[in-house]
């Protein structure tokens, strides 16, 4: 690798492509691929593990999760007003067919 090449990578360390450094230093992207592996494998970000990967995963359903929560909280709350509201009206239902009961006259006697 000639000093040019190297004098070059040192800016473009840790926010290039390996395309973008080889642009900027007249290679192909191939070139850096097949002889250069090592500065290939600093160019390209790291890779997240799969702990890492799975964390994401569980952060993203610990949220998901939170969020449902709250709607069942509030679905509750919303069944308790709509079961106290069917309660009064069962109980006025009641009380007007028993008035209505006794006012209602047989025409046919």
């Amino acid at each position: 690798m000639d000093a040019n090449f190297r004098g070059k990578w040192v800016s473009f360390q840790c926010k290039s492509t390996i395309t973008t450094v080889a642009k900027e230093v007249g290679v192909t992207p191939a070139l850096i691929h097949n002889h250069y592996p090592e500065i290939a494998d600093k160019i390209r970000p790291p890779k997240k593990s799969n702990n890492q990967k799975q964390q994401v995963q569980i952060d993203s359903l610990e949220r998901e999760n939170a969020k449902l929560r709250d709607e069942q909280v509030t679905l509750k709350a919303k069944i308790a007003k709509l079961a106290t509201q069917n309660e009064v009206l069962i109980i006025e239902n009641a009380e007007l067919k028993k008035a209505a009961k006794s006012k209602v006259v047989d025409i046919n006697r």
